[in-house]
């Protein structure tokens, strides 16, 4: 009688997929639930016309075959706890007319699922602050690196250790290469030295997809191994190769 009951169900479960086109999860196994308000097929319009809609034309269930993930690539990101002032959709104007505001229009929450970090965007801090370093516009950190590195550093010194620290952070090269992309022209002729040392580095990898280890070219200088010059050239030669 069991085995009539288990043939009976396998056979049951066998019509089911080829009718749904998926299987069912066996005992033991997880099937994640999914709810129509994150598929991408899923549009609300109660507050429009009082309907939700489905692109499939089904009715609202959980886990439908069809399902297809509207955050998908942006659950990774989300695992995480994080906040909306490290998002790029993030604008704090609390002390221009008390407000902040989100360009997606969302009330503050944690993990929002169209969180962009904002560190991809950090060069622009680096390179600002770096360039504020060599022109002695700023100090800040200065006895820091000065009691690190144990001797008086000059501003220049300053805006090279800075970006070494940046590159130290090993973030994604290509966001590097985006950020001074779009920078280079700014401060070409405020940060010479700098400039023809990360130009070489940008050059190096649009020519041969070839990373440069930037973290140690700023540092040979600041070793005086090497002059930003002859950096500069050693880049271009494939010599600090990533």
């Amino acid at each position: 009688m069991r085995d009539s009951k288990l043939s009976h169900k396998l056979f049951c479960r066998k019509i089911y997929i080829s009718a749904v086109g998926y299987r069912l999860p066996s005992i033991g196994e997880r099937m994640p639930l999914r709810f129509c308000i994150e598929c991408r097929n899923f549009e609300d319009r109660v507050e429009i016309d009082g309907v939700t809609l489905c692109a499939k034309g089904h009715n609202p269930r959980i886990s439908c075959p069809e399902f297809q993930d509207r955050f998908e690539g942006v659950r990774i990101t989300t695992s995480r706890t994080h906040f909306c002032i490290e998002c790029r959709n993030f604008e704090d104007r609390v002390e221009i007319d008390g407000v902040t505001l989100c360009a997606k229009g969302h009330n503050p929450r944690i993990s929002c699922p169209e969180f962009q970090d904002r560190v991809t965007d950090i060069f622009y801090a680096y390179i600002y602050r770096a360039y504020l370093y060599s022109i002695g516009e700023t100090d800040e950190g200065k006895k820091y690196f000065e009691e690190r590195f144990s001797r008086k550093l000059s501003p220049q010194e300053l805006a090279y250790i800075l970006l070494a620290e940046y590159f130290n952070l090993n973030l994604d090269y290509l966001d590097f290469c985006r950020c001074w992309g779009i920078v280079s022209r700014t401060y070409r002729q405020k940060i010479p030295s700098i400039s023809e040392i990360l130009d070489a580095a940008l050059e190096r990898f649009n020519k041969h997809s070839e990373r440069t280890d930037l973290k140690k070219a700023f540092l040979d200088i600041i070793y005086s191994v090497k002059t930003p010059r002859e950096v500069a050239e050693a880049i271009s030669s494939g010599l600090y190769r990533g």
